[in-house]
């Protein structure tokens, strides 16, 4: 990207009320792999039937073996530098809020503290019969509610699930942003995708980092089809 683009996306944060929206592309550096890359998660067998709501009911050793595997990965993932700088961003009031699809919080352990996240987390394990809420270390001791035998789970939307309170959260919060961010995210994956829509809507400039196009990318202030570390990078750079 050339020099004044960078210069550009720092003087439209510049101007505040900036909301963050990032998808799994953010996070790759921090070796988690994203869904749609030839090594990504889609691409992956099973992955699509063991992420589902049918698994979590009807094949529940492969669920629960599935998701243990996939807490041991993301457990040893650190956040990266963009996650460092969206949370820097968020420490001297430009960001207001981070709207996240990922489920492995390292937003919040690079220091984020406003971050909704309209897939849930691995945080948390989450009974779907008696609504209670567990530590997911829980996941690696039971296959089964403990406090009232139903099906236990992560605490994130599988494939056949309704979205969270958090995703009407998120849709209050992006209607007043003056700018929304795309970090990694290739806007393919609906109703997530509509949050950056209707930044749009509301007259929010449009600020877009992913490696491959978007169909947004025509509506963008900027664009950086490159990894979200160098062009935050830069960016942040120019802020300063």
């Amino acid at each position: 990207m050339l020099k004044g683009d960078y210069k550009k996306a720092a003087d439209i944060i510049r101007e505040g009320g900036v909301v963050v929206f990032s998808g799994a592309g953010i996070s790759t550096e921090s070796g988690i792999p994203d869904f749609r890359s030839p090594t990504g998660l889609w691409n992956q067998e099973n992955f699509i039937s063991l992420a589902s709501v049918d698994a979590l009911y009807e094949k529940r050793s492969e669920f629960i073996k599935f998701y243990r595997e996939r807490l041991s990965k993301i457990k040893l993932a650190k956040p990266n530098a963009s996650h460092e700088i969206v949370a820097k961003l968020e420490k001297i009031s430009l960001v207001t809020h981070v709207i996240t699809q990922n489920i492995d919080r390292l937003h919040q352990k690079a220091g984020s503290k406003r971050v909704i996240e309209i897939h849930g987390n691995l945080d948390e394990a989450y009974c779907r019969t008696c609504k209670s809420i567990f530590d997911s270390k829980i996941l690696d001791e039971v296959e089964m509610c403990p406090n009232c035998g139903g099906a236990i789970g992560p605490n994130v939307v599988l494939f056949g699930e309704a979205m969270p309170e958090s995703f009407n959260d998120a849709m209050e919060v992006i209607k007043r942003a003056k700018t929304c961010i795309v970090i990694g995210s290739s806007l393919s994956v609906y109703p997530a995708a509509a949050i950056p829509e209707t930044a749009l809507k509301f007259n929010a400039k449009l600020i877009i980092i992913n490696k491959t196009k978007t169909h947004l990318d025509g509506f963008a202030d900027a664009v950086f089809h490159e990894s979200s570390t160098v062009a935050l990078g830069e960016i942040y750079k120019n802020l300063n």
